[in-house]
């Protein structure tokens, strides 16, 4: 079934190429379930979303080249990071495409196999938890691939260089390395694997697979994981602005699970490893839990909390992503619900306190199948980044803590929260990074303790 293209008749068909446009075909297999909707909310494997991730991934992958070359080329300028910036930008909008300008890359997807599931399941509640309240309540509410492949057609200006052409593919291999598609993403959900990419008929993954790596190393140089879990002073300069490799990018690989010899496919790794997730995450909720209880028990007066003084009470959970939102109950003669919230804000010079309501997490996980084991594999990216915009001054973020008392609902309407008090505190640039790679540590080490474990017990 051939879903209808977002470019609409502006896209010919792919028989048809000019001779001025030269065409890749990139295969994938859906390896967990893929959560992806057209504009009419039917399932369907939108280009123009897919494009937007290779968009994502290219960024991450030359953000960093642009940056070096911004420093040697204007050492005196105080705002590297923005000039690079900028510079990506322009690159970006070149190949890509924007509103001042057509895209040099267009994409055509042809399912070849699809396996659709249009009803609600139950599921396993790592999935659940994994899926979050959007998609998943007591059932899934969206439909979804649960497996097949899919051609990706990519057709290239002739105009382009060799190196923005090996740009586009370097991006379209990270996505079969890091990447998935779809909702739910970041937590292994939609996780393709590339199985044969094409250019003329001919068969080129293992030549762009190994240009791909040879950009990572480069990229990667100086990644001294020693260096990275010590406890010495964060350079928040080394940070990258955006989602972006850099010496502080980390990755876990699993050991596969053969599929012939275990029985387990793509969902059944993402549902351990989300099981993992979940634990780790649960245990932060309980520092957090602790925290909120010892300024609840007597009238829950946290408005004579000082952040300053409480850094290593910090609810850390709060730099694993938002928008954040606990919920506390006060005991006593009097017991209450209430419901905490946090939001950050942007106090760099164009913003002015401007509200920052979500940031993405820093951690990608995906299942991956090894072609030549037919085995999978989870893998989990770290790739840390500034928490939230810092301008050329280093003025600090700030963040807000809101605390509300439930109310009973009223004429069958929805709880509805009485405002408490409002808290201001300080985010340092080097507080997010450390709550990040703390957790990123704890998530390896369980991550292996499960994997030992699960080797003991095939063994005996």
């Amino acid at each position: 079934m051939t879903v209808a293209s977002d470019f609409g008749t502006r896209m010919d068909a792919l028989s048809n190429i000019s001779a001025s446009r030269r065409l890749y075909c990139a295969t994938f297999e859906i390896n967990t379930w893929l959560f992806m909707q057209g504009a009419s909310k039917k399932l369907a494997l939108r280009e123009a979303s897919i494009k937007g991730v290779l968009r994502y991934w290219w960024r991450a992958l030359y953000w960093l080249e642009e940056r070096e070359k911004a420093a040697r080329e204007h050492q005196n300028y105080q705002d590297i990071n923005n000039l690079a910036l900028q510079t990506l930008h322009k690159r970006e909008l070149d190949l890509w495409g924007g509103t001042e300008g057509a895209s040099r890359v267009r994409l055509k997807v042809v399912q070849n196999k699809e396996y659709a599931n249009q009803s609600s399941n139950s599921v396993p509640s790592s999935i659940g938890y994994g899926l979050g309240q959007g998609i998943y309540n007591k059932e899934i509410l969206r439909p979804y691939y649960t497996g097949g492949t899919f051609s990706l057609k990519i057709e290239l200006d002739k105009s382009l260089d060799e190196v923005s052409v090996q740009s586009v593919l370097n991006a379209v291999l990270c996505l079969h390395q890091f990447g998935c598609l779809g909702a739910r993403s970041r937590n292994g959900f939609g996780s393709v694997t590339l199985s044969k990419l094409t250019h003329n008929d001919r068969d080129v993954l293992q030549f762009h697979d190994t240009a791909l790596s040879k950009h990572l190393d480069k990229v990667l140089k100086g990644n001294d994981s020693s260096e990275f879990y010590s406890d010495a002073d964060i350079n928040v300069d080394d940070l990258p602005p955006i989602p972006a490799f850099s010496r502080h990018t980390q990755i876990i690989e699993g050991k596969g699970h053969s599929h012939s010899s275990t029985g387990r496919d793509g969902q059944q790794v993402l549902a351990d490893l989300l099981d993992v997730y979940k634990e780790v995450r649960k245990s932060y909720a309980n520092d957090d839990k602790a925290f909120f209880d010892s300024y609840a028990k007597d009238g829950f007066k946290l408005e004579n909390w000082d952040p300053k003084d409480k850094q290593n009470d910090f609810p850390q959970r709060f730099f694993l992503g938002m928008p954040m939102v606990w919920s506390v109950k006060r005991e006593g003669d009097k017991p209450k619900n209430y419901r905490i919230e946090a939001k950050a804000f942007d106090t760099s010079e164009n913003n002015n306190g401007k509200a920052i309501n979500r940031r993405g997490s820093m951690f990608f996980m995906k299942v991956a199948r090894c072609k030549n084991t037919n085995s999978y594999i989870h893998r989990v990216l770290f790739m840390p980044s500034l928490f939230l915009p810092l301008s050329p001054k280093k003025v600090t973020p700030f963040g807000k803590f809101k605390a509300a008392w439930k109310r009973k609902p009223e004429h069958n309407k929805k709880n509805r929260f009485g405002t408490m008090f409002s808290k201001d505190f300080a985010i340092s640039s080097e507080q997010p990074y450390r709550a990040n790679k703390a957790f990123f540590s704890n998530f390896k080490r369980q991550l292996s303790s499960c994997e030992e474990n699960s080797v003991e017990t095939a063994d005996e």
